[in-house]
């Protein structure tokens, strides 16, 4: 029976994972760890930015704002920092 061209490129990606994690296998977790942060971060901001509007749109308590914010760029600082450093990571597992 042949394969189907969607069950020969999953079996070709699994077989690839699998040379990989054999040569370099802190390579494709980091890799995975970089993609999530990526990821996360827009929603993120989506997120803050929907509280911050809730805030704003409702009680208008300056200081619930004012921490909202704060904590949006702390999260902020704090992700693309962990995005550099997981980069670099990266980098130096796939030489």
């Amino acid at each position: 029976m042949k394969k189907s061209k969607k069950e020969s490129n999953f079996s070709l990606i699994t077989r690839a994972v699998k040379l990989l994690m054999k040569i370099c296998p802190k390579y494709i977790i980091w890799s995975i760890i970089l993609s999530i942060v990526e990821i996360i971060t827009p929603y993120f901001n989506l997120y803050m930015s929907a509280k911050i509007i809730n805030e704003l749109a409702t009680d208008l308590n300056k200081n619930e704002i004012l921490m909202l914010v704060i904590i949006t760029l702390v999260g902020n600082l704090v992700l693309s920092i962990l995005k550099r450093i997981v980069s670099i990571i990266t980098q130096l597992h796939n030489n």
